[in-house]
């Protein structure tokens, strides 16, 4: 079973940050270690769908990824969590595959992998 963007719903928590703990942060994609290019600014919604079909709003490209893969959930207070969207080759927070359905805290600095393998993508949460 697959989410599409429209029929995401995110938990009853997830908020825009307030000010001023909307702090702004963006995504970037990150191989090896290296910071390679920004893709998203990340402080003006409740949450961002992750994936590959065009409807995501932070758009994979790798092989691995499922057309809606996670979701970037955000709370009151800026805490940013992340989601599995039951995807197929899975979501890898430091490593551990996440729980479809169960969000984890994700921390800046933090490195979030889509799938496995060498053609999977990572993503890392930085301050801008």
């Amino acid at each position: 079973m697959s989410t599409d963007s429209r029929s995401f719903q995110p938990p009853s928590w997830c908020r825009v940050p307030r000010e001023p703990e909307r702090r702004r942060q963006a995504l970037c994609l990150t191989s090896e270690g290296e910071v390679d290019t920004p893709v998203a600014d990340i402080s003006d919604k409740a949450f961002y769908t992750i994936g590959r079909c065009a409807s995501a709003d932070i758009q994979l490209k790798g092989e691995q990824a499922s057309r809606m893969h996670a979701a970037l959930l955000q709370d009151a207070d800026g805490r940013k969590f992340l989601v599995d969207l039951k995807s197929t080759h899975g979501t890898f927070l430091d490593a551990k595959r996440l729980t479809p359905h169960h969000p984890v805290r994700w921390m800046t600095g933090k490195r979030v992998i889509f799938g496995t393998g060498s053609k999977a993508e990572a993503l890392t949460l930085f301050p801008e």
